[in-house]
């Protein structure tokens, strides 16, 4: 199942025509909203944000990210991804999970057309609570870790039953095939690869999610590990995963995406465009676009849905 990294260390896998890039993105915010779920209300279950912090509850258009302040190390990229909250929870008291690092990597191996401006698209089942509901959509390959382990749950996507070495890692692969006459409309190829019918092939974005679980629980766990996400129910076990994208790269960085090497340097390992050429930490500070509505607390989160 998890054929990310293989794939990132030999971008070649599928085409003699491959580049790939990660980007590292610092959280910016936790709050009660989802912008393509429940656009325009304050009822959704926590998330953390990356990216453009020009994100509200309101769906936005990719110049209007473009608009904001972006965490990640690309000027060229003021898309924004958001996941479910984790958090440590120690009886009545959640504590939110301190994220270690935030990757997003983008594949292209088989892409036959640049992501489209103002796509969204969502991968994972938000309301799954077992290994069965999260395979009815099998090739998102979710699954919950130990970093520097080979030690796996019979069920991938259920939170480890060890106390992690390292950090907890999530691994997440979005859909790479969109319906250019209705970008709402998105799908995984096949195994060969393929796009369903009428769907033409984007780069492929996959997360990666490493989470400070030592901080929070130092004295690790053995069993059922003490964590929730935002998304699950009081068991937890992390089968609700998923993610949220909404593109804000720039047109000629999207552009340059599908050609090796990315258009910059480092052998594909940055996509470049007019808004940067070297990797960087952002010169702004990503705050709350709407910071008067909703609430970044989880207990008032749960009486407002």
């Amino acid at each position: 199942m998890r054929y990310l990294f293989a794939l990132l260390a030999g971008c070649s896998v599928f085409s003699t025509v491959s580049s790939w890039t990660e980007i590292h993105h610092k959280p910016f915010l936790t709050k009660n909203i989802d912008a393509i779920v429940q656009p325009g209300l304050y009822t959704s279950h926590m998330h953390t944000f990356f990216g453009s912090d020009a994100i509200t509850n309101v769906l936005p258009t990719s110049s209007q990210l473009q608009q904001g302040c972006y965490s990640g190390e690309n000027g060229n990229d003021f898309s924004v991804y958001w996941i479910p909250t984790l958090y440590y929870v120690d009886g009545e008291t959640f504590t939110e999970v301190p994220i270690f690092r935030f990757s997003t990597y983008y594949v292209n191996s088989r892409s036959e057309i640049p992501i489209p401006l103002d796509f969204a698209m969502i991968s994972g089942n938000a309301s799954a609570q077992s290994q069965d509901e999260v395979d009815a959509q099998p090739r998102n390959n979710l699954e919950w870790f130990c970093e520097g382990s080979d030690d796996r749950e019979p069920d991938i996507a259920k939170f480890p039953t060890k106390t992690c070495n390292q950090n907890l890692k999530l691994s997440l692969v979005f859909p790479s095939c969109v319906n250019t006459d209705d970008i709402s409309q998105y799908d995984f190829p096949d195994q060969s690869g393929k796009c369903p019918a009428g769907m033409k092939a984007i780069p492929q974005l996959r997360y990666g999610v490493w989470y400070n679980t030592k901080s929070v629980a130092p004295g690790g766990w053995d069993g059922d590990a003490p964590f929730q996400l935002s998304c699950g129910a009081a068991s937890g076990n992390g089968y609700c995963g998923h993610g949220d994208f909404i593109n804000g790269w720039f047109q000629d960085s999207l552009d340059n995406m599908m050609i090796r090497g990315g258009g910059g340097y480092n052998d594909g390992q940055f996509i470049s465009g007019a808004h940067a050429s070297a990797l960087g930490e952002s010169t702004c500070t990503p705050t709350d676009a709407d910071p008067d509505k909703g609430t970044s607390d989880y207990l008032e989160s749960l009486e407002m849905m």
